[in-house]
């Protein structure tokens, strides 16, 4: 078991989400990077993804089905801003790792 996947997301962690959702682009804190990092520390046909379907000015929320699967689209509403997409992404990451939904 690494470092990444021994770590479990806990309601300790909701005062990082206020940190993301303000900017999800910019610079992490420690902390912060670190929940990222065990969202992203998922299998791989169990992972979270953005579909960029425009360069730069649209994206779709998909999961991924596994090393040379197709990904599946899970939400066909489609983001024109990047930070939008990123906090839906985050939402979903947050809800598969506590079992409570964020709004």
């Amino acid at each position: 078991m690494s470092l990444v996947t021994a770590y479990k997301v806990s309601e300790r962690d909701r005062s990082l989400v206020e940190e993301f959702r303000c900017n999800p682009l910019a610079h992490k804190s420690k902390d912060l990077q670190r929940l990222l990092n065990r969202f992203h520390g998922e299998p791989v046909d169990s992972k979270f993804v953005l579909v960029c379907t425009r360069p730069h000015s649209e994206w779709m929320i998909a999961r991924l089905s596994g090393r040379g699967q197709p990904v599946k689209i899970l939400k066909h509403k489609r983001f024109t801003s990047l930070r939008e997409a990123e906090w839906e992404v985050f939402k979903l990451w947050w809800e598969w790792q506590t079992s409570s939904k964020l709004e």
